[in-house]
């Protein structure tokens, strides 16, 4: 994932590979957090986590737009 000039660019893993394919994360913007120690995932790591809400049948994405400055933090 890019989080632009400041934090560069970090491998997320997200858990939804059931519920949603690559492309519906091309090109869009979602939140993240970042300042999580990374944790080891089987044979790699993940360096942050992505919010999601709770829905009733699989994790509902929370799209920002486009607009939303790449990197920017939520305060």
């Amino acid at each position: 994932v890019n989080f632009g000039e400041e934090l560069g660019q970090r491998t997320i893993f997200s858990g939804v590979k059931k519920w949603y394919a690559p492309e519906d994360f091309l090109q869009k913007k979602f939140l993240f957090v970042v300042n999580l120690a990374p944790k080891k995932m089987g044979e790699a790591v993940s360096q942050g986590m992505m919010l999601m809400m709770d829905a009733e049948d699989r994790p509902e994405l929370i799209a920002l737009p486009e607009s939303a400055p790449v990197g920017a933090a939520v305060g």
